[in-house]
């Protein structure tokens, strides 16, 4: 689950829900291994990520090829919903990663971005309000509210808004 997770951020957060191509995909869960094992035991060796990617096609039905020979998610929900759970477990207040929660809880700061550097995609995520007001990230916005064990941070960050996000998201 864990590896589904990250793979769903990145797709989202850092690929823009693109469909990625085999080998794209590839990389990208040979990535993920490799530093989920520097910590964790998760049952696939990087060089397994193919074997990964054929069980996340063919066994859970999360993943799908296309007839143009990319990669994509199933459904957009599924997308959200993990990419939510992988931004909850970074949220966390005890053990989260603080990086991610500085990213996420600073309010907006025009002068000096507070930005997110994504070590895997090589890129730099905008500051967590540039989601905040696009309508097609407001359902993993709920989907966090709801996975966090404690949302009281996330929503006092809301409200730091200028305008009722709460309202729009509701």
């Amino acid at each position: 689950r864990q590896v589904t997770e990250e793979l769903a951020f990145h797709c989202l957060f850092c690929r823009k829900g693109e469909s990625q191509t085999r080998t794209q995909m590839l990389d990208l869960l040979t990535h993920i291994i490799h530093t989920k094992q520097q910590n964790t035991n998760i049952g696939y060796l990087p060089q397994e990520a193919s074997h990964l990617l054929k069980d996340l096609c063919a066994n859970s039905g999360f993943l799908k090829p296309t007839r143009k020979g990319a990669v994509e998610w199933e459904s957009v929900p599924w997308l959200q919903f993990f990419s939510a759970r992988y931004l909850a477990q970074k949220l966390e207040l005890d053990t989260g990663d603080s990086a991610f929660q500085h990213w996420a809880y600073s309010p907006p700061n025009e002068q000096e971005p507070i930005t997110l550097p994504c070590a895997i995609c090589q890129i730099t995520l905008p500051q967590f309000a540039h989601y905040l007001w696009r309508q097609e990230w407001h359902d993993i916005l709920l989907f966090l509210t709801g996975i966090l064990d404690n949302p009281t941070k996330l929503i006092k960050r809301l409200e730091q808004e200028s305008d009722d996000i709460l309202f729009r998201i509701s």
